[in-house]
C-alpha cells in the first residue's frame, strides 16, 4: 500500500472581463425634433401675413397682418422641425463588468443581443 500523495489545488484560471461587451437589456424608440433652419418660419410668416392681411380694414387689417406673420412663422418653425425628425433607438446594456450603460443608435438591436461597445458605437458580436 503506498502512502496517500498530498496534491496541491491548482489555481482556478478565471476569464479576463471585457469592458466593452455587454448585453442588450431594454431597447426604446425615441423621436427626435430635426434642426429648424429657418424656411418653415420665413414661408409661415410669409402666409400668415398675408392671410392677416385679408382680414377687416384700417389699422384692424395692420394688426391682423403682422399677428398673422407672427402666428405663421412660429407655425412653420414647428412644423419644419417635425417634418425632419427622426427616430433613434435608446439601448440600455448590461456590459460584462456590471455596470450599465446606455447608447443611441439609428438602428435597433433586440433585447439579448450581445455587443461591443466600439467608442459609443454597438457591434453585434
Amino acid at each position: 500500500v503506498q502512502p496517500p500523495v498530498s496534491v496541491a489545488p491548482q489555481p482556478v484560471a478565471q476569464a479576463a472581463v471585457c469592458r466593452s461587451c455587454g448585453v442588450v437589456e431594454s431597447v426604446q424608440a425615441v423621436r427626435q425634433e430635426g434642426p429648424a433652419q429657418g424656411i418653415g418660419a420665413v414661408a409661415g410668416g410669409v402666409l400668415g401675413g398675408v392671410l392677416g392681411n385679408q382680414v377687416g380694414g384700417g389699422t384692424g387689417r395692420k394688426v391682423a397682418t403682422v399677428l398673422g406673420a407672427v402666428g405663421g412663422g412660429f407655425a412653420g418653425h414647428e412644423i419644419e422641425k417635425r417634418v425632419r425628425s427622426e427616430t433613434v433607438y435608446d439601448v440600455r446594456v448590461r456590459m460584462e463588468d456590471g455596470s450599465v450603460r446606455r447608447f443611441s443608435q439609428q438602428q435597433p438591436i433586440a433585447t439579448g443581443t450581445r455587443v461591443v461597445d466600439e467608442g459609443g458605437r454597438l457591434r453585434v458580436q
